[in-house]
């Protein structure tokens, strides 16, 4: 009988070791299992506050396009003044100012029909694809910066500047936008759209913008792009809410502009 004692530790032995490690690739699977939920949370989070800073200046840019000429709204860094958008006529030949430029002068940019393949710096592209293909994204700045160059800066224009709207929280840096013109005389497809945007009732005056805008939540890798097409009645009165005739909206996934 005491001869089997040692087999029965052995056996006791090898069916708690086989046990401890059981249980312990059970804690592995779940301690794993829970950090990536824990990282599905986070990136889920990030992609929600960089959406809803895209959406946010999506409209402060929408907001933008519609504002009276020389109106001041409270707290805002910059005036669409004279050279901008004086009255509805100027609308009609931007060239004139000239208002709507290569350089995005003021955030607002010629609608281009580019080539991505061969777009760079010195090809730029459509003046929203990322910075490496001549797109035309600012560095991170204020609004409050702008009010010495509002007639001037270039580039995309930050959360508020026009608009007074407050800066967000919680996010890595301020949304910005760019407003494009679409040609109205070309009939040659957007590239960037795959589309001819004219106006959709002919019988009104109006004119077709791309407005194009980013966001970014609590990192810099967290970057959403949100897009709308806008159809602007030009012979509204420009105190009329009602210029503003149509949208179309999407989110270009998996694009960084910094790139």
């Amino acid at each position: 009988m005491n001869k089997s004692v040692p087999n029965q530790s052995g056996t006791v032995l090898i069916v708690v070791m086989v046990l401890i490690a059981i249980l312990s690739s059970t804690v592995a699977y779940t301690t794993k299992n829970a950090l990536q939920g824990g990282q599905q949370i986070r990136n889920e989070r990030d992609y929600l506050l960089a959406y809803q800073a895209a959406h946010a200046a999506l409209w402060d840019a929408e907001r933008d396009l519609a504002l009276n000429p020389t109106q001041a709204l409270p707290s805002a860094a910059c005036v669409r003044g004279p050279g901008f958008r004086s009255t509805p006529a100027d609308l009609h030949n931007p060239n004139v100012s000239p208002q709507f430029t290569n350089n995005c002068k003021g955030g607002q940019c010629l609608s281009a029909n580019a080539d991505w393949s061969s777009a760079g710096t010195s090809n730029p592209g459509a003046p929203w694809w990322p910075v490496s293909k001549g797109g035309q994204w600012a560095d991170e700045r204020a609004a409050s910066s702008l009010a010495s160059q509002c007639d001037t800066f270039t580039g995309s224009v930050p959360l508020g500047t026009f608009t007074g709207t407050p800066a967000l929280k919680g996010v890595t840096r301020q949304p910005d936008y760019l407003i494009e013109l679409m040609r109205p005389a070309s009939t040659a497809p957007d590239a960037s759209l795959g589309g001819n945007y004219t106006c959709q009732t002919p019988a009104v005056d109006c004119l077709v913008f791309k407005i194009t805008a980013r966001g970014f939540g609590p990192s810099r890798s967290s970057e959403v792009l949100l897009q709308s097409v806008v159809t602007l009645h030009t012979d509204a009165a420009l105190t009329d809410s009602q210029r503003i005739l149509q949208r179309q909206f999407r989110e270009i996934p998996g694009m960084r502009t910094d790139l």
